[in-house]
């Protein structure tokens, strides 16, 4: 979901009433739907939930955010892009951080709240953190070199967010387009085109060996496409019911 950019919030979609928007987010506050939370400028994405909703006073509560890098990102003071849910449908809002405080004895993030709420249509861009034994071993396919080795840690139906060894992500650059991503789905084999869209900076990684990196999967045959939604929509659902 970390392709998610302005142009995807379309005007033709935008809640043209302010109850209906109130409505929209007080489901997801109501149904402790996930919302997922993509600083500005970064291609990482991180959970929250939403906890209040105060129009009146100008704000939103949100769950902090897990790893506190999330929450050092929105400090940054970078407008923020948010997905959640309510009732089935996706919804999405840019918003901006007021400031960091303890809500019920929780850590907390009080956001501006939203000048527009818009129904998101895009639903290939909704990404889930994979169950163990989910997705086999990952193979990064660069042309001339050898495979890279990584693993994965979410999925949507256009990319994928894998780990890699700090020394071997080395030589991975952003806009790098990638011969092949070679994995299973629930043993289903699949080989994609992809490019790289994010490489997680080396300083941003104390005590880790391990290095983030986004891809964006590339001309997706119809067959496979489908297969890693049907798993993308399953997932989605089984962390909702454990919520």
């Amino acid at each position: 979901m970390s392709e998610i950019t302005p142009r995807h919030f379309k005007e033709e979609f935008r809640l043209n009433s302010d109850a209906h928007a109130d409505l929209v987010l007080q489901r997801m506050q109501r149904d402790r739907e996930t919302l997922v939370v993509i600083p500005g400028g970064h291609g990482e994405e991180y959970r929250s939930l939403v906890l209040e909703v105060n129009r009146r006073e100008g704000w939103l509560i949100i769950d902090e955010l897990q790893p506190d890098l999330g929450n050092r990102r929105l400090e940054e003071g970078l407008p923020f892009f948010a997905i959640g849910r309510a009732e089935k449908i996706h919804a999405g809002f840019q918003g901006e951080l007021l400031e960091r405080l303890s809500w019920q004895g929780y850590g907390a993030l009080r956001i501006a709240f939203p000048r527009a709420v818009f129904y998101l249509q895009r639903r290939e861009f909704f990404r889930v953190p994979v169950s163990l034994g989910d997705v086999g071993a990952v193979e990064l396919v660069r042309r001339g070199a050898a495979p890279l080795p990584a693993s994965c840690l979410d999925i949507s139906a256009s990319g994928m967010r894998v780990t890699l060894p700090l020394e071997e992500s080395s030589a991975l650059h952003v806009e790098e387009r990638l011969q092949a991503v070679r994995f299973t789905l629930q043993e289903m084999y699949m080989e994609l085109a992809a490019e790289v869209r994010y490489v997680e900076a080396p300083g941003r990684l104390p005590q880790r060996r391990l290095r983030q990196v986004g891809l964006r999967f590339l001309e997706v045959p119809p067959r496979l496409g489908e297969r890693i939604l049907q798993y993308v929509q399953r997932r989605d659902r089984e962390l909702l019911r454990k919520h």
